[in-house]
């Protein structure tokens, strides 16, 4: 790779290896493939396309692409163009896109599917490799100015999406800082089954495009994803816990592992034993968890098959990010004493957009601090016990759910585990528990309920409810407004 300055555009690395191997294949999908030299090309067509359609007047544009090869195409060539990205997935509900347009000042957007917004200039998203090439002759000094290179869509906890900005040079040291962390080779096939239209994904790519690597992209309309990651040899890909659980049954069905996997790589909600053993029996043994956000990241990572785990472990601080628990007055707390949860890495975003007292109270002395809460162990494993603003006080007692999730998961009859609590005017935080069951295992509520109780003892759930699902969203987060909805409805007995 060549030099590249602190606010050098991400998409630099696709000319940088159209240059040194433009014959090596870039991206694979189930149709085509196309090689650096290619895909430098087909970049530069949509570059000068919207450039031409006016989206260089623009800061930043909205990229309303369903196809993934499309959309990956059109991020790289916005990104070329020095034009601040965010995307809007398929489902994203109407107030988050309005909240979007309005607090990034949205004026022009590309799509594939027919997307309309009041205001909004919308510009056909096109895949064509005979249109115009500008060669790397046009003139892109007018947003050398741009600080904004990418903006991710997150959620929050008052019910107003988070938009958190990344400036131009973040990407890059993200990049840098993962490769030099983690085993990452040209000869890598990568295929992401995290939809790239949560932005985030796109970053996963542009790790392989800086290493000279292969990108398989995942068309979920056609095939599940075990057959996919099969069918293309994918030796690495990041994954939710929903993805892994379906992989899971996926496995279970065609009867065998996926033997060309050497890494996959879960993240964005709790990994539980359970799960982890159940992958290395059917599907891998190569499994690693990640804990980062999308704030931050990298941060921490452990591989299962090279590092004993120990319970509630999400990993060590990889090389180059720092990872801390904190008390109130932001001291580092002793070894095993939890703790707020404070995080730093070469890549991390500079703040949110629109919520200027958010920023400052999450980014403080160079570090962000999550709300999660956690300990550190003597070897440096960070210990999740749960999000600070879910911690319950039941009697007196300090109760982390994530912690009666993980015991509760770990039961040879449970597939799911969620806790919330329910407020009583003398107990204050009553735990109780919501569990999924595997359909060939039977278990009562009550001997769930004395299975906790013998392992946490006053720190378990006070009820157990064995309910048909666990509401989660596309990253296998918690809907804990569903979630208190179901129990609640089941504690009627209950309340007086």
């Amino acid at each position: 790779m060549s030099a590249l300055d602190d606010c050098t555009e991400a998409s630099r690395v696709i000319y940088d290896q159209a240059r040194d191997m433009p014959d090596k294949v870039a991206v694979e999908t189930l149709h085509r493939s196309l090689t650096y030299a290619q895909l430098a090309h087909l970049i530069d067509c949509c570059a000068l396309h919207l450039h031409e359609k006016g989206v260089t007047d623009h800061a930043i544009c909205a990229l309303a692409v369903q196809d993934q090869l499309s959309l990956l195409i059109h991020w790289l060539a916005l990104n070329r163009l020095r034009v601040g990205v965010v995307c809007i997935p398929v489902r994203q509900p109407v107030h988050d896109i309005e909240s979007l347009i309005t607090e990034c000042a949205i004026k022009v957007a590309v799509s594939d599917r027919g997307f309309v917004w009041p205001g909004i200039k919308v510009v056909d998203a096109r895949l064509d490799p005979s249109m115009r090439s500008f060669g790397g002759s046009l003139d892109l000094t007018a947003n050398t100015q741009n600080r904004i290179e990418h903006v991710l869509l997150g959620s929050g906890s008052t019910g107003k999406p988070k938009l958190i900005a990344y400036e131009y040079g973040a990407l890059m040291r993200m990049l840098q800082t993962f490769t030099n962390s983690v085993e990452v080779t040209s000869d890598d096939r990568y295929g992401p089954l995290i939809n790239l239209q949560y932005g985030g994904p796109v970053t996963y790519c542009l790790i392989r495009f800086y290493v000279g690597a292969t990108v398989v992209l995942y068309d979920r309309t056609v095939e599940d994803p075990f057959l996919f990651l099969e069918r293309f040899e994918v030796r690495t890909t990041d994954a939710t816990v929903l993805h892994a659980e379906q992989l899971y049954r996926l496995a279970r069905k065609h009867g065998r592992r996926l033997e060309k996997m050497k890494d996959l790589s879960l993240s964005s909600s709790v990994v539980t034993e359970s799960l982890v053993s159940r992958l290395n029996a059917a599907v891998t043994s190569e499994v690693s968890i990640e804990y980062d956000t999308n704030e931050c990241w990298p941060v921490c990572r452990i591989h299962m098959g090279a590092d004993v785990r120990p319970k509630g472990s999400v990993g060590r601080a990889i090389a180059h990010a720092a990872v801390e628990v904190v008390d109130d007055q932001h001291r580092p707390c002793p070894t095993n004493l939890p703790g707020h949860v404070r995080m730093r890495s070469p890549g991390m975003f500079s703040g949110y957009i629109g919520q200027q007292e958010e920023t400052q109270r999450r980014l403080q002395s160079g570090w962000f601090y999550p709300g999660d809460v956690g300990k550190l162990n003597a070897e440096g494993h960070l210990i999740l016990l749960g999000r600070s603003d879910h911690m319950m006080i039941f009697n007196g007692v300090n109760i982390y759910p994530a912690e009666i999730e993980r015991v509760m998961a770990d039961h040879p009859s449970v597939t799911d585990a969620a806790v919330v609590p329910f407020k009583h005017e003398i107990h204050q935080d009553v735990p109780v528990c919501a569990v999924t069951l595997h359909p060939s295992h039977q278990t009562t509520e009550a001997e769930l309920l004395e299975y906790g109780q013998k392992r946490l003892g006053t720190r378990s759930a006070k009820f157990v409810f064995v309910v048909e699902e666990v509401p989660r969203n596309h990253l296998g987060k918690l809907i804990r407004s569903d979630m208190a909805e179901i129990l609640m409805a089941r504690m009627k007995p209950w309340i007086r």
